[in-house]
């Protein structure tokens, strides 16, 4: 039981990380162009 949620939690935040990771990249590239 504790360990999904620790693992439920650990999806979350890679998930944000992922996401604000992508709009870094998308940020990046448009000023890049």
């Amino acid at each position: 039981m504790k360990m999904k949620k620790i693992a439920k939690k650990m999806v979350k935040t890679i998930t944000k990380n992922w996401n604000e990771a992508n709009e870094l990249i998308a940020r990046g590239s448009i000023y890049s162009l």
